[in-house]
């Protein structure tokens, strides 16, 4: 249950830390935010570790896909995925399969829960 303070639009915060950049590459996190009441406790955090960090308002985007495609790493790894792809690089499995394969997986995954 929300908040009776929050929204309903989601946020997305990212930030980035960079130790040293000897040892530690620069990460990006991605933290997703339904109220106004977590995007405050989270940038108080973020301000008092005194990290940089953006806050996307994720209105912004008409839908997922677009919120996908704006990640630059995201759309990158599709679009790598996509040439490896065309390239015979990849293993095609049918959408039906996959279905198929998730429900005997939670069918599995409910018999060892419930014994």
């Amino acid at each position: 249950m929300l908040p009776t303070n929050a929204c309903n639009e989601s946020k997305f915060i990212h930030f980035s830390l960079n130790l040293n950049a000897k040892f530690i590459k620069m990460k990006t996190l991605t933290v997703n935010i339904e109220d106004t009441l977590s995007e405050k406790a989270i940038t108080a955090v973020l301000e008092a570790l005194k990290l940089e960090y953006e806050i996307d308002d994720a209105t912004q985007f008409q839908d997922e896909t677009d919120r996908i495609m704006a990640n630059s790493y995201l759309s990158e790894k599709i679009n790598q995925g996509r040439k490896d792809m065309e390239e015979g690089k990849g293993t095609k499995i049918a959408l039906e399969d996959t279905w198929n394969n998730l429900s005997a997986q939670k069918s599995k995954n409910d018999e060892f829960i419930s014994h």
